[in-house]
Parts: structure tokens; sequence; C-alpha cells
């Protein structure tokens, strides 16, 4: 039987005066409970009071042993994971005392369990506003802001999530998990907003969490959950060194077929991407990261399935599928190949990428990763030199996704070492013209088609091609050589 994550009756342990050979004596809690006429007696509305521990009907019992065992009742059943008949022991504690703050937040652990996240929220939220909680019930506000803000963030609400945990912080500060879950709120309202964290706005609201996942790390060394967070924020950041010794912690912890493995793998390959794209990059470094990144892509592939989702599923920004992962497979081999010596290893490596943009093609039913796969399939075979087999890839990406402007580029230049400057023009004008895709540079493309019109003796709109570029990236040298 696996533990609870709180119990019910523990919770009032510091509030109890006495203990005697069979345990804890809860009287005062009771008495701080009942309160007057709290204690209703006979049945009430929220559900039938026939339960108790030895069987008995609980309406020829005393009002407050009646209570008291149907307290009882419910934390025996939490333990032996009857979650439905646990809550209806809580409905028969509520039928005599209303205002037993307790007794929703044993309801919304376990509808938890059952998996009814709204019903949890509910009660969570009833927990919270009855009456005297606070005073009555010392921890119990915390943490049903806690569980609550827990929920909110699976169901994808973090602005709710992040004011229940900020309130659980403030109440609880020595409690790591607060600080964990407020952290994790924040970087997945900072990844869904307008500015997805590019903007200044966003990098503070970073730096915030990273303080509270540093919080949580201090109260909680080891804690794997927020290193895995915190090397997610690091990342965002550019503290990609910062990012790889937190995630390296997270994956040890949590496993290799964790999502800190998949994170792991991509915080090492944008830094061998950085390196690569610097000119005087170290092509050891490049090599080593890359396969350490490959390493990791491995490990969390050979633990992990693909899941199906649902358009209406809610889903957090920050997961990573096993297609995914996959796709950066490929990406990282084909990279991997054009660092390395040695036609035949650079074949091989090719050939693995193909494999994976394959698997994918035939495992996943999402456009997206479906023209991902196409294009990244497009990419290594045009490094394979078969130029008509990219063409075709790329094509199917962008039937797939017309916006899609790097195929366009990469097409483009395919079609342009095949000499068909006329289809060359074609994609490197749509290329140039679409401002959506952030990670297609119009210089690249005006500098593309500066190339082609000059092959065409065109030389004055092969000017105006470079002038373009330059006006992109006025430090562009191709196009300044040009």
């Amino acid at each position: 039987m696996k533990p609870t994550r709180f119990g019910i009756l523990s919770l009032f342990v510091v509030l109890s005066i006495s203990v005697t050979g069979t345990g804890p004596v809860w009287g005062q809690i009771f008495d701080q409970g009942l309160g007057g006429d709290d204690v209703l007696g006979g049945t009430d509305d929220l559900g039938d009071t026939t339960n108790s521990l030895d069987g008995t009907d609980l309406e020829t019992q005393e009002p407050q042993v009646a209570f008291e065992n149907a307290v009882r009742n419910a934390e025996q059943l939490m333990e032996q994971e009857k979650w439905t008949e646990a809550i209806e022991a809580f409905n028969a504690a509520l039928a005599l005392n209303r205002a037993f703050a307790p007794a929703f937040l044993g309801q919304g652990r376990c509808y938890q369990e059952l998996g009814s996240d709204e019903d949890a929220i509910a009660a969570y939220s009833r927990a919270i506003i009855a009456p005297g909680a606070a005073a009555r019930y010392v921890g119990l506000i915390p943490q049903a802001r806690r569980e609550r803000g827990r929920l909110y963030i699976k169901t994808g609400r973090y602005r709710e999530a992040g004011e229940d945990l900020n309130q659980a912080v403030a109440l609880d500060p020595s409690n790591a998990e607060n600080y964990y879950l407020q952290g994790k709120a924040l970087l997945r309202l900072v990844l869904t907003s307008a500015g997805g964290g590019a903007d200044a706005s966003g990098q503070r609201s970073l730096l915030a969490a990273l303080n509270g996942l540093t919080r949580a790390i201090d109260i909680q060394p080891g804690y794997g959950d927020a290193h895995l967070e915190r090397g997610r924020v690091l990342m965002r950041i550019r503290e990609l060194d910062l990012a790889i010794d937190d995630l390296k912690l997270a994956a040890q912890g949590l496993g290799a077929g964790s999502p800190a493995a998949a994170d792991l793998a991509m915080a090492y390959i944008q830094r061998a991407n950085i390196e690569a794209s610097t000119p005087d990059g170290d092509s050891n470094e490049i090599v080593s990261d890359l396969r350490a990144g490959l390493k990791s892509m491995d490990d969390f592939i050979a633990n992990n399935e693909p899941v199906k989702t649902m358009p209406w599923d809610s889903r957090d920004p920050t997961d990573m599928t096993v297609e995914g992962v996959m796709l950066s497979r490929a990406e990282a081999l084909t990279t991997l190949a054009n660092e390395t010596q040695g036609d035949e290893q650079k074949q091989a490596l090719y050939d693995a990428a193909i494999q994976d943009c394959d698997a994918v093609l035939e495992i996943s039913d999402e456009f997206t990763d479906q023209a991902r796969a196409h294009f990244d399939r497009g990419h290594a075979l045009r490094m394979k030199e078969d130029l008509d087999g990219a063409i075709d890839a790329y094509t199917k990406a962008l039937e797939l996704v017309p916006s899609y402007s790097e195929a366009n580029l990469r097409r483009g230049i395919c079609y342009f070492n095949l000499e068909d400057y006329d289809a060359a023009l074609q994609d490197f004008e749509a290329a140039s013209n679409d401002l959506r895709n952030p990670y297609v540079p119009e210089a690249r493309a005006m500098l593309w088609t500066g190339l082609t019109h000059s092959q065409l003796g065109d030389n004055l709109n092969a000017i105006r091609a470079y002038t373009r570029a330059l006006k992109a990236n006025p430090g562009y040298i191709n196009a300044h050589l040009n």
C-alpha cells in the first residue's frame, strides 16, 4: 500500500494534549471542530451517517462519538485507498459538523486520487473558506492552497496556481514543496504568455522562478524535481553550463527515462549549436556536447513510448514527446555528421537521422510532427546529395505547413544546385517575405536570391538582393563579399 500524501488526523497531532496506550486522544481538536451548535446529529444532505468503524449506526450514537468515529473511519479508508468510501465517511462527519474544514481537505485528496480534478479543487476551496479554519487547524490553509495550486498547474491555470502558491509560501515559508510548485507555476505562466519569456517582463519572471526554486533546493538538498525545473529556467536565460549541472542531478535522481533526460539532452544540443555558430567554435566541444545529448535522448526514448493526446487535453508547455525527442535526435545526428570526418561515418549518421524521421512519420499523426519529420528528412537527404529526394521531402513539409519558410529556403537551395533558377527564386522569395517564422532570417533568403540573379547574369538585381540582406544583417560577410 502506498503512503498517503497527508493524513487527516495527523494534521491535528500538534493540537492534541495527551496520549494513552492506545494512541492520541483527539478530544481537544474535536471540541474545537464542534464549537457550540455545530453538532447537528441525525442525517444531513451531505451524506448518509450510518458509517462507523464498528459498523454501528451513527444515528444511535452520541453526536460527539459519532463525529469522532466518522473522522477515524474516513482516515482508515484513506489508508486503505478506498477513496470513494472515504469521501462518504467525510460526508458523514460533515453532516455532524459543517465547519469541520479538515474533512474538505481529505475529500480533496480523495478526489485527486480518483482523477476528479475539478471536484478536488472545489473541496480544497471549501477547506480554505471554511469558518475558522485558519485559527482552528494549524497548517490546513497552506496545505489546501498547495494542493489546489498543484491541480491548477495540472489543468493549465497557471495564474491561479501562482496566486495559491504565493499564499502557501507566505503561510509556510519553511516548506520546500511550496517554493518548488511556485517556481513551476511561474515558469509555465511565462512560457504561455504572449512574449514567451523573451521580453523584459518574462525575464524578470524567470528570475523570480529561479529564486524560488533555489530556495526549495536550499531547504531540501537533492530535490530532483526542483533541480529539473531550475534547469529548465536556466536554459531559458541561456545559463547552459548551470542548466546542465542541474539537469544532470535531476536525471540521476528521477531516472534515465524521466523528463529530465530529455531536457538534459536539449541543453547539451543548445550549447553545441551556440558553439557551432561562433566563428572560432571548438569542434571537439561541439562533438562532445552532441554525443552527450544523443546519449541522453537515447535513454529517454528507450524508457518511454509515444502517448496519444487529444486536442482538448491540457498540455504542459515544458513536456517533450517521444516523437519530438526522436526528431531532435535526427537533427543532432545530422549536425554531428557535419562535424565528423570520413564519408562512411557521415553517411551512417545521415541514414540514422532518416530512420528516426521515418519512424516518426509512422507513429505520429500530428501534422506538426509530420511536417518537421519531412523537413528533417529532406535536410539529411540534401547532405547525402540526394537533391531530388530532398526536394520531395521539403515539398511534403510545405504541403502540411505552407508557411514553413525554412523549408522554402532549403528547397530553393536544392533547386539552385540543380540549376533550376526560376524555381529557386520563387522559393527564396517565399522564404524572405514570410516574417511569421522568426527562425528564418530574411538575410539568408536575400543572399541566395542575389546568388541566383548572379547566375542568371542579372547583376543589378543581384546587388539589390545583397543590399536587402545587409539591411537585415549589416554584418553579413557573405553578402558584403558577393
